[in-house]
């Protein structure tokens, strides 16, 4: 289905875009920058990604391929040595 009308309001709409940057840009002024000391809160966040990687890293590795299984034979098929691998690990 074909919207006729499209076209002129897609121009309106530029036209409309161009007006308020040209406002923006002429009478706003950015805010200026502090320093600070560090990163603040966001040393605790990429802490906190850092263990949750490790821990999805460490599942991948034990329940999606064979590197267990070829490395400690005896435990195809076997979640409870899985489980057992991740959690000491």
């Amino acid at each position: 289905v074909i919207f006729p009308i499209m076209p002129l309001l897609g121009v309106f709409n530029n036209i409309f875009e161009l007006r308020i940057d040209f406002h923006n840009f002429t009478h706003c002024q950015r805010p200026v920058p502090l320093s600070s000391n560090g990163i603040g809160v966001w040393k605790v966040v990429l802490s906190v990604f850092n263990v949750v990687a490790i821990f999805s890293n460490m599942g991948l590795i034990v329940f999606r391929t064979e590197l267990i299984t070829t490395a400690i034979p005896g435990t195809e098929d076997d979640y409870e040595w899985q489980l057992i691998i991740f959690f000491t690990t």
